[in-house]
């Protein structure tokens, strides 16, 4: 037992001393070869158990995190161990009893029961687990919290080994993020320590609907509330330079009239094009103080990071080893500029097409589109009008072809059965109990949650929402285009030139096919 506990000794310092010299990998055999010996000293202590049948929980904790160990005894030896981990515990509200509950609860609910199970402490609920874990395994079972003897000794040691996996997980093989900014301090040679990172993009699809995202991140945290979204308003078509440069000269010329928080670093997803339009834009307010760096990706692989460049120093590009925690934080903030920037750009498309709807219909132009944008205030209510409701702004016979549009697009999207004509009829008189069903029938989709976006049309500011159906900005889709017989529009196919590979599934099956074919 001396030896095993010399030995474990002399492997948690290699460890330790592998983490700070970033060999991550080593550290992990280290720590692997250490709970095997751990686990060697453990049964040997445990193998006079007379319990033949046991599970022993212990658990270790601080803050918002936990380590949780179990040991399974059976006949004697300890023949298993297991480990769990918290990450994003309630630290004010964490409660010890209702945390075992849960735990014992939830994992026998799949597991093997066996006669015993040992815990730290008593819980509320004990007996009535107790008697459910009795019924399930057919005899009885008992939940013990051993105050003294060999079984109180058990559970400490099952303690300590929580709190030993508790140092690993939490401290040595996953660096705090003090430690990780410290290390993106030192390789970026940063003037400061970087609390605040602020990180841009911008999108467009051949130049059409430009826009940038930016996010920021506090302390390794992603700060939503401090995300912002900019839609380009100087640049036209695909230049990518002179819309960072847009985006960056409005989001400091706005902090600096505020006087809000200025970051410790600035991040570009892009090249030298990109990173010295934004330096320009940060030189053009005074704040060419403030570091800026540029993430490059490799060519064809877009998730990955190739090297940084710093401003001043764009001719030394950096570059950090792909297992370095900076570099993975680093990636993770450049990931999530790229999903939000993307994604508005993704609505601010799809809220284009959206609003062209009104201008398909026949005799609404530009100016009737104005005018029922204008006093109905958005989209969604125009399309959920009765004909009574839009007749004032485009007369009756434009009002009639509106609400029959938009109620085959409700059709075509599953929100309505009964008859176009019918409703339709009925909506036109706007009186009597058909014309009330059939304006109820049209603002069906009214309790949808909705998504809120500005647009400023015939120099006024309107309010335009689009449909969201789960909640969660994501998943906006254009209403299907349908023609003024309510046919479907059906996409062109685009004609796959010779010697092209197919896309589709089933085509690329049939060509591995006839390929084996003529080689048989």
């Amino acid at each position: 037992e001396g030896k095993n506990k010399e030995l474990g000794d002399q492997l948690e310092a290699r460890m330790a001393k592998a983490s700070e010299e970033t060999r991550y990998e080593l550290a992990a055999k280290y720590r692997d070869l250490r709970k095997t010996v751990l686990a060697i000293s453990e049964q040997q202590k445990m193998m006079t158990s007379p319990e033949r049948d046991v599970d022993i929980f212990g658990f270790y904790h601080e803050g918002s995190r936990l380590a949780l160990q179990l040991f399974t005894m059976r006949e004697g030896k300890i023949v298993g161990r297991r480990e769990f981990f918290w990450e994003d515990l309630p630290e004010d509200e964490f409660n010890s009893s209702a945390f075992l509950s849960d735990v014992l609860t939830q994992y026998y609910s799949t597991d093997y029961v066996p006669r015993e199970v040992h815990v730290p402490s008593d819980f509320e609920d004990r007996e009535l687990l107790e008697k459910a874990l009795t019924e399930r395994k057919g005899r009885r079972v008992r939940i013990l919290d051993p105050q003294r003897g060999e079984k109180r000794d058990m559970i400490e040691l099952v303690e300590k080994n929580a709190k030993i996996a508790f140092e690993q997980r939490f401290r040595v093989l996953k660096p705090d993020m003090e430690r990780v900014l410290e290390e993106l301090q030192e390789s970026l040679e940063l003037p400061r320590f970087p609390a605040r990172i602020e990180s841009f993009d911008v999108s467009n699809i051949s130049g059409a609907e430009n826009v940038a995202g930016m996010v920021v991140c506090e302390n390794g945290k992603m700060n939503r509330a401090e995300y912002r979204k900019f839609r380009i308003k100087t640049v036209e078509g695909s230049n990518d330079p002179a819309s960072m440069h847009e985006a960056v000269a409005r989001r400091y010329r706005r902090q600096l009239d505020e006087q809000k928080p200025l970051p410790d670093l600035v991040m570009i997803d892009g090249g030298k094009g990109q990173l010295g339009a934004a330096a320009a834009a940060m030189r053009d307010l005074d704040l060419e103080a403030i570091p800026m760096i540029g993430v490059v990706k490799p060519p064809r692989r877009h998730n990955d990071i190739s090297h940084l460049l710093i401003k001043g120093r764009e001719h030394e590009p950096v570059y950090l080893d792909s297992h370095s925690p900076a570099l993975r934080f680093l990636q993770m903030i450049r990931d999530e500029t790229h999903r939000t920037a993307v994604s508005y750009h993704r609505k601010r498309r799809e809220l284009r097409d959206f609003t062209s709807e009104l201008t398909a219909i026949p005799g609404v132009g530009e100016k009737r589109k104005n005018r029922l944008l204008r006093n109905l205030g958005s989209i969604q209510r125009v399309a959920n009008a009765s004909v009574p409701e839009l007749s004032p702004f485009v007369g009756q016979k434009t009002a009639e072809e509106i609400f029959v549009h938009f109620k085959r697009q409700r059709a075509l999207a599953g929100g309505g059965q009964t008859s176009v004509e019918d409703n339709g009829a009925a909506a036109t008189r706007g009186d009597g109990d058909a014309g009330g069903r059939a304006v109820a029938v049209a603002a069906s989709g009214n309790d949808d949650p909705t998504v809120m976006t500005d647009e400023v049309i015939a120099g006024e500011h309107i309010e335009t929402r689009l449909v969201d159906p789960e909640g969660d900005a994501e998943d906006l889709q254009p209403i299907r285009s349908v023609d003024q017989t309510g046919q479907i529009i059906k996409p062109r196919k685009r004609t796959r030139k010779r010697g092209e590979r197919s896309t589709n599934p089933h085509g690329i099956k049939r060509e591995k096919l006839s390929g084996e074919e003529a080689g048989d």
